[in-house]
């Protein structure tokens, strides 16, 4: 089943929620496969950025494609092809890596931010691909921690705070450019995979 926002003549869809993505037992078997890595404190912009608890204080490794991995890559990116060629239309390339993270109850949370990547020093031979939709599936159930909510933008002028309800494998698809955050755990552990598919830049 998919979930999406009121459809509008000419506007663009600010998420896609697509249900029973992973059963339960695949879930469990992701969850395994994750909190057997080594999990690390997130950082914020990537490998030559800091820590800032403040904006982002959550445990994470990341996991690449291999023989074991490879039935859930490839689950994601045909998810990912689907609502690409139904909803958003971009030009994308695949993904390489998945994020997978923890949100414990000690008030892990991701403050508002956006997936696509901006220098802060302007390198004009910077080229290459760029994110362009951002996934994040839910591998646990909800009634396993409280928080932990995904809140996203529908509206250019910050106006509209949408919280999207997501169960036990679904799967959000959003342009990378949306601003959009978790709120904190209070309760419990919340389990997830991130995942950004990228593309040329936007033109």
């Amino acid at each position: 089943m998919i979930i999406e926002p009121e459809r509008y003549y000419g506007v663009n869809y600010p998420f896609i929620v697509l249900n029973d993505v992973f059963t339960e037992d695949e879930c469990k078997k992701i969850q395994d496969d994750g909190s057997s890595l080594i999990l690390d404190d997130a950082k914020i912009g990537g490998d030559e950025a800091g820590f800032d608890p403040s904006v982002r204080k959550s445990k994470n490794s990341f996991i690449h494609y291999s023989e074991e991995s490879s039935w859930f890559f490839n689950k994601l990116k045909d998810a990912s092809e689907y609502v690409n060629n139904m909803y958003f239309q971009y030009d994308l390339h695949g993904f390489s890596s998945i994020q997978y993270s923890e949100y414990d109850h000690n008030l892990s949370h991701y403050n508002w931010h956006m997936d696509l990547q901006v220098l802060k020093d302007i390198n004009f031979s910077s080229l290459g691909l760029t994110r362009k939709l951002s996934a994040s599936v839910i591998l646990n159930k909800p009634s396993d921690y409280s928080g932990g909510e995904f809140q996203i933008y529908t509206r250019p002028n910050g106006t509209a705070e949408y919280t999207v309800v997501q169960e036990q494998g679904s799967v959000i698809f959003f342009p990378s450019f949306a601003l959009h955050r978790v709120t904190p755990v209070t309760e419990g552990i919340r389990k997830s995979l991130v995942l950004w598919v990228e593309g040329p830049k936007f033109k």
